[in-house]
């Protein structure tokens, strides 16, 4: 029992020490998204051995705290009380549905969850596609991309739309960007690939990098929301958050409650900035491993 809990221990610590070249690595980069389980690896271990009186292993169990003791207060910011639920008149949502969701039950739950005047949809199969038409018949679509990979679009509005830009890599979308002068503001939709080769590790780099130019270059109202596949603590996240702060563009800290996989929460991936007073509520998966969002403003 005790060298099995001191391989735990020194496993983890080790995954902890490489997490911090998560800026040369994709292998890193994916390491660093867990390092709130090596947090919690820490601290239960080191209650096993207190209790067994191992003060050497408890040590090193110290150690691997302090390695990860910086995502406590990532999820500390969830306290944030100034994004209350408030009578906001607009909304705007976005829900990655899993391509292997049931077309038809899927629509048919989504009218009763949700009514926004603009909606996007990451994951889209063209089964998928053509339900979501039919059900959401009201609104027009504006953006139709389906594929039968992991990397399908759907946006529907009920608005106009203008000034259009996508951020794409042989013909696969990963950043829509528009305008609706109605609301006076511009929107930034993104779902990017996981880290689990270095491919799809570059595609996020490069995707952040152009969002990050756009958004220098946007003036006015700003909101980003989607799916990034990056946890608040991992590298990636953290320089994309430091260069919106130069524009006043801040996170909602309470996204950095886990949304994947609905069934059993581990992951916060899905995130929403803005430079004006939003509220965002997590509805409900409808049969999805992601949870739906609603941004309210």
């Amino acid at each position: 029992m005790k060298n099995n809990l001191s391989l735990v221990i020194y496993s983890t610590i080790f995954l902890s020490l490489c997490s911090y070249l998560s800026s040369l690595s994709w292998v890193c980069s994916l390491i660093e998204h867990f390092r709130h389980m090596y947090l919690l690896i820490g601290l239960i271990c080191l209650c096993i051995f207190l209790l067994k009186k191992k003060y050497t292993y408890a040590f090193m169990c110290v150690i691997c705290i302090s390695l990860n003791a910086s995502v406590i207060f990532t999820f500390i910011d969830f306290l944030d009380s100034s994004f209350e639920i408030k009578n906001f008149p607009h909304s705007i949502s976005f829900h990655n549905i899993h391509s292997g969701n049931d077309s038809k039950i899927y629509s048919q739950k989504l009218k009763e969850a949700v009514s926004s005047k603009i909606i996007a949809f990451f994951e889209v199969n063209s089964e998928m596609s053509n339900a979501l038409e039919i059900s959401l018949e009201n609104m027009n679509p504006i953006f139709l991309d389906p594929s039968e990979d992991n990397y399908g679009w759907n946006i529907f509005s009920s608005l106009n739309i203008s000034k259009a830009k996508s951020f794409k890599l042989e013909d696969t979308v990963f950043v829509r960007s528009f305008y609706v002068s109605d609301w006076q503001a511009t929107f930034f939709l993104i779902h990017l690939p996981p880290p689990i080769f270095s491919d799809l590790w570059e595609i996020q780099t490069s995707a952040l990098r152009w969002m990050s130019d756009e958004i220098q270059k946007t003036d006015g109202k700003i909101l980003i929301a989607g799916d990034f596949n990056l946890t608040p603590w991992s590298y990636q996240y953290r320089g994309f958050r430091k260069k919106l702060l130069k524009k006043n563009i801040r996170s909602v800290t309470k996204l950095f409650l886990p949304s994947w996989p609905s069934t059993l929460p581990i992951l916060p991936i899905d995130h929403v900035f803005s430079n004006f007073d939003i509220f965002v509520k997590k509805i409900s998966s409808l049969g999805s491993d992601h949870y739906l969002h609603s941004i309210h403003f």
